[in-house]
């Protein structure tokens, strides 16, 4: 119905605008000065030829629009975002109180008087002091038992014997290879010869018959074996030297007003060293004639040695002019004997048990 009251066609059929033609006022008019016609109202004009229709009442439906239905997506219902802790402001800097020293309490474990709870830090120290009043407890009886056995172990333990003065007493001597009556411990020193030292023993009183056993030592130790031949200056035959051993016991014998010198080795096999004395024989008086301390002995009367016999000890011996000197060797038990005079050869056989 709006279409045909807006577009009518002429009798040529072409549209009749029924409206009236409105002239568009432009800025040409306010530009030349001119001032633009008044428009004059138009009054409408009926239309022309329209059918006449029979008013109708036309019922206003007001128009419902319905909204449309929400996706699956629209429907899922969203979790409410999680509230954000709140912030806190920050708190101001303050400068440090000022630290008041104070002695700490001494708490011995006793309880408080009110009956008030310890503090925790009192309680703290209070174990500790507790702790290390135990450890010192047990280190006080570990002294304690360690003192104990020590006194213990002293009191059983053997007391040395006193001390004494060496000034005192002379250093233990060694042992005579046969009894004697007296000992002396010469120390050679300054490098003065042993005989020097024994020639000046002969000059000292000695009972006739009796034996002085001469300990030589260097540095307060006994000579050894080859020391003393070294000192006395003789020589032992080098396959009888291998079979003895390092004892030996040297000793001045009291006779007429003499002192004759005498010596005892130790042996360690009495059957093979027979044969080699023999062969020492050659060159014994040689050998061992720095054994006259006051007496020369002279060139010996006989040629080789000969053969003796005391109390069942086979002796050999060679003579010289003076007949209180020879040289005679023996062996008894596993003793070599050698000496100066033919008494003194009796006598260490009588003393050897």
């Amino acid at each position: 119905m709006n279409d045909q009251n807006n577009n009518m066609e002429n009798d040529s059929g072409e549209p009749m605008n029924a409206l009236p033609e409105y002239k568009i006022r432009t800025m040409k008019d306010d530009l030349s000065g001119t001032s633009p016609a008044p428009i004059s109202p138009v009054e409408p004009i009926a239309p022309i030829n329209l059918p006449i229709t029979k008013e109708e009442s036309i019922e206003f439906k007001p128009e419902i629009r319905k909204a449309p239905l929400p996706s699956i997506e629209e429907l899922a219902i969203e979790a409410p975002p999680k509230p954000s802790a709140p912030v806190k402001p920050p708190l101001p800097i303050l400068p440090p109180p000022a630290q008041k020293i104070e002695a700490a309490p001494i708490y011995r474990g006793e309880p408080s008087p009110r009956g008030e709870a310890s503090h925790p830090e009192a309680s703290g120290r209070e174990k500790r002091g507790k702790s290390k009043f135990f450890i010192i407890l047990i280190i006080i009886i570990i002294i304690a038992i360690a003192i104990a056995a020590f006194f213990y172990w002293q009191g059983t333990k053997p007391e040395p014997a006193p001390n004494q003065s060496p000034q005192n007493e002379e250093p233990q001597t060694p042992q005579s290879l046969i009894p004697v009556e007296k000992t002396k411990i010469i120390s050679i020193k300054n490098n003065i010869p042993l005989p020097t030292y024994l020639i000046n023993q002969t000059k000292l009183e000695q009972a006739a018959g009796t034996f002085k056993s001469i300990i030589p030592q260097k540095e307060d130790k006994k000579l050894s074996l080859n020391e003393l031949t070294g000192e006395l200056g003789i020589v032992i035959y080098p396959y009888v030297l291998s079979e003895l051993k390092d004892n030996y016991s040297l000793f001045l014998y009291g006779q007429d007003n003499k002192k004759r010198l005498g010596l005892i080795i130790e042996i360690n096999n009495p059957d093979t060293i027979k044969e080699q004395l023999r062969f020492w024989e050659i060159t014994m008086v040689d050998d061992m004639k720095n054994l006259f301390l006051e007496d020369k002995p002279g060139n010996p009367i006989t040629k080789t040695f000969q053969d003796n016999i005391y109390n069942g000890i086979s002796i050999r011996y060679i003579n010289f002019p003076n007949p209180d000197l020879t040289i005679d060797y023996a062996i008894k038990n596993n003793l070599l004997i050698l000496c100066t005079s033919k008494e003194l050869m009796y006598k260490i056989i009588d003393r050897i048990e």
